[in-house]
């Protein structure tokens, strides 16, 4: 289940009522913060969680009013980009999606597809032929909860658009597509087939990360992330403290000209390198909105 944990994090990178306060506590299980400091104007940071079922999905009216105070909105990316552009993104620089497989795996995965989603060998092979074995891992669990998933990426996106605010972004999305592309040639072959292999297990795990999220448990997330189980090789450090460190000053510039709503997958929060503690490092005020 290690491997398939690995791509679940993506969700975290990747439930409320409406009553809440604020309260000084730097352990505080809540996915809502607020963010002080003397050279910048009061803003707010909030976990998501990129793809979760509709009966987890929360947004309560005083998470709405603290987005309406601010005067911007900036999430990790700010637009979502089209599905075409993606994919022209993650086409591989050389060789092709079967080339990671010995024959015996490759004809396991189009079995699968052709049992599971009703694609033809010819359909598949015109459709991962130049992709990543990443692609086929994200698209076992897209087809699977798509249909009854939300993005709070996109709802707080379009919430921003409908009420005027300004939105902006930390990174592009060509900077986190090659961070997809880079992961090791063996762990993506293996993250594809035990997509195919272990699918209850993976249920189970997605389920639970859900679960951790609607208890805005952000120190169970990051253990999540972090357990020694989950053959990250190296890639915690790529795919969350790295781009923490890169944020911090682009939050700084932001905050320094205008109450910022800050909206990054709930993976980056916690931790010795997550952006609460990161914030703290750098002189300010974060002190937590616990949402009840």
């Amino acid at each position: 289940m290690g491997l398939k944990r690995f791509f679940f994090i993506v969700y975290l990178l990747f439930q409320f009522t409406s009553q809440a306060q604020d309260q000084p506590d730097s352990l505080a299980s809540t996915l809502l913060w607020k963010i002080e400091g003397e050279q910048s104007k009061v803003s707010y940071l909030f976990g998501t969680i990129h793809l979760i079922e509709k009966e987890y999905f929360s947004f309560p009216k005083l998470l709405e009013k603290k987005l309406l105070k601010c005067d911007q909105v900036v999430l990790e990316l700010s637009e979502i980009p089209a599905e075409d552009q993606v994919q022209k993104l993650l086409q591989l620089d050389s060789g092709y999606f079967r080339d990671f497989f010995t024959q015996v795996q490759y004809d396991s995965l189009i079995d699968w597809s052709k049992k599971n989603w009703g694609m033809s060998p010819t359909l598949f092979n015109r459709t991962f032929e130049k992709l990543p074995p990443f692609a086929f891992s994200q698209m076992t669990t897209q087809m699977k909860y798509l249909s009854n998933a939300i993005s709070y990426d996109r709802y707080i996106m379009e919430f921003a658009q409908k009420n005027k605010l300004k939105i902006g972004g930390l990174e592009s999305i060509e900077t986190q597509v090659q961070l997809l592309k880079n992961i090791p040639r063996e762990l993506q072959t293996q993250m594809a087939m035990e997509s195919i292999r272990n699918v209850a297990k993976n249920d189970s795990l997605f389920k639970l990360m859900q679960t951790y999220y609607m208890a805005q448990d952000i120190q169970a997330l990051n253990e999540l992330i972090h357990d020694k189980d989950a053959n990250l090789d190296g890639f915690t450090e790529d795919l969350l403290d790295h781009r923490n460190e890169a944020w911090i000053p682009k939050m700084q510039l932001e905050m320094a000209q205008a109450s910022t709503f800050f909206a990054v997958g709930a993976g980056h929060l916690s931790g010795k390198n997550g952006l609460i503690q990161l914030l703290k490092n750098k002189g300010y005020r974060v002190t937590p909105i616990f949402l009840k």
